[in-house]
């Protein structure tokens, strides 16, 4: 009986042990999220853009309309509106649980843009890029072929190159695939 003694509270040692591992965590963690966080971005975008698109596919089979995706890159902004290739003045998708339009983020540089097999972003001439350019996705649940291909300027390559992304629509479910490379149509 004399030998147990009953304590309350941590000895010196252990509380040392704990401050200890918790400034390697603080030193460790913090470089880690900071890294992720341009991949994180560019990966929000990329899954609002494909939502955007799930939303434009189902909204144009229920409609039987032809809707259209607008890519503004002077507002940098991603649209959705309905109205075929004939019809002058579209109408802007309206809002109901989604909300049709976005910003791309700053640091996604759109360096091509291939649309059934042409660069809109070259259009005018060597030198000269586009403001705006749109594909469309049919009432029959098929979209345009588009291929994009950008960089992301936050994001680099073994700390010197920006990271190139490129984006392929699939037709035919009208979602985006993401490659680190530059696509081809």
């Amino acid at each position: 009986m004399f030998g147990k003694c009953k304590r309350a509270g941590f000895t010196l040692i252990e509380i040392l042990a704990v401050l200890v591992i918790l400034g390697l965590l603080a030193a460790i963690v913090p470089p880690l999220l900071r890294q992720a966080r341009p991949a994180a971005e560019r990966e929000k975008f990329i899954t609002r853009l494909n939502a955007m698109m799930k939303f434009v596919w189902n909204n144009a089979i229920a409609t039987g309309k032809i809707h259209r995706v607008n890519f503004d890159f002077k507002k940098k902004r991603v649209q959705a509106f309905i109205g075929g290739p004939k019809q002058q003045n579209p109408v802007p998708v309206r809002r109901t649980y989604f909300d049709p339009f976005f910003e791309i983020p700053k640091q996604l540089e759109v360096k091509n843009f291939y649309i059934e097999g042409k660069d809109e972003m070259t259009r005018y001439g060597p030198g000269k890029t586009s403001e705006e350019t749109w594909f469309f996705v049919f009432p029959q649940g098929l979209s345009q072929e588009v291929v994009i291909n950008m960089i992301d300027t936050k994001d680099k390559v073994n700390g010197r190159r920006n990271r190139p992304v490129g984006l392929v629509l699939n037709p035919f479910s009208v979602q985006f695939e993401e490659y680190n490379v530059f696509k081809k149509p």
